[in-house]
């Protein structure tokens, strides 16, 4: 429920502008002049879901295998910043996107003592779209980076890692100018980074993930 929410949610977003110009424009209305060429800042909030799968680890002298069984949720509200640069061709318009994100997912397998973390992420994507009056329809994809932590409690204390971990991400979005320099967006990315291997003094584990995120951002355009 909550998902489908957060997709509305970012339809909507991104119709709002439009649909509050009035003064007898008419609804999505270009701007005059309007090019997407140029440098951009903006904010971006939404929602992220997925899981980590524990697969083979290590307790003392111990070596385990989880088998893909033993996972735990990662979703999280999430919200950070973005910097970019568009270069418009004719409609076609091409792009490179960075962003930094809080998260602050928590979860774990309470029967094994194991949690984890992620505490923030990150993207740098190459974008490419079509302009289409004042929407932007695009396709994305590069880079993805995660800031995770595992800890597993154990009777003579806790036990923790923390590491960065890096991989890919791909997704598809739109976005819609309301004047030269502002504009909306929505946005759907997939990430995977690769396996989370973490060494924590008493043991060492690998994990597999992956993540979902559904996003609206507001931009300006220097």
């Amino acid at each position: 429920m909550l998902r489908r929410f957060l997709l509305a949610s970012v339809i909507a977003t991104s119709a709002a502008p439009a649909l509050a110009a009035g003064s007898g424009a008419p609804f999505f209305a270009t701007p005059a002049g309007l090019n997407w060429t140029g440098v951009y800042a903006g904010v971006n909030a939404g929602y992220g879901w997925g899981d980590q799968k524990l697969g083979d680890y290590t307790y003392g002298p111990g070596f385990y295998s989880c088998g893909g069984a033993c996972s735990f949720s990662t979703d999280h509200a999430t919200f950070g910043a973005t910097l970019g640069y568009n270069i418009q061709l004719g409609n076609v318009v091409f792009g490179v996107e960075g962003d930094q994100n809080w998260y602050d997912s928590k979860g774990g397998l309470a029967p094994l003592n194991y949690y984890g973390e992620i505490s923030s992420f990150g993207t740098f994507r190459g974008r490419v779209g079509y302009a289409v009056g004042a929407f932007l329809p695009y396709l994305t994809g590069g880079l993805y980076w995660q800031n995770s932590k595992i800890t597993l409690r154990d009777p003579l204390g806790d036990f923790s890692a923390s590491k960065t971990f890096f991989g890919w991400t791909a997704g598809a979005g739109v976005e819609y100018a309301f004047t030269n320099n502002w504009s909306v967006k929505g946005e759907y990315l997939y990430a995977r980074p690769s396996d989370l291997s973490y060494s924590y003094g008493i043991g060492t584990s690998k994990n597999r993930a992956h993540l979902n995120i559904v996003r609206a951002g507001l931009n300006y355009r220097f």
